[in-house]
């Protein structure tokens, strides 16, 4: 049994890096689209795991607790949270989006 786990790797702002697990590739390109200090190019990717036995990670984000994360940060007027969430709750509805439309 195969199983696949996107990552998307963010800036730590002192020089440093970290991936964070993420249950889609949608959502880590929404990730790297939305994060203050990019790359200049995306830089995700997957790792695929082989084991007779199922495999689950302990923490992995969804777009639900992205959505909740960006309502603890938000603050009155912050148009970057708010396009980022518009974008998620799309991405959950399986409605389409053009990433190039925002920002």
């Amino acid at each position: 049994m195969e199983t696949k786990f996107w990552y998307s790797v963010r800036n730590d702002g002192d020089g440093s890096a970290y991936p964070v697990f993420m249950e889609s590739k949608a959502l880590c390109e929404i990730d790297q689209y939305f994060m203050e200090e990019g790359w200049g190019e995306s830089c995700i990717g997957f790792k695929i795991i082989v084991s007779n036995e199922p495999v689950t990670m302990k923490y992995i984000k969804t777009v639900d607790s992205e959505i909740e994360e960006l309502k603890e940060h938000a603050e009155i007027g912050d148009i970057y949270n708010s396009i980022k969430r518009e974008v998620l709750k799309k991405l959950k509805a399986g409605e389409p989006y053009n990433l190039h439309d925002y920002l």
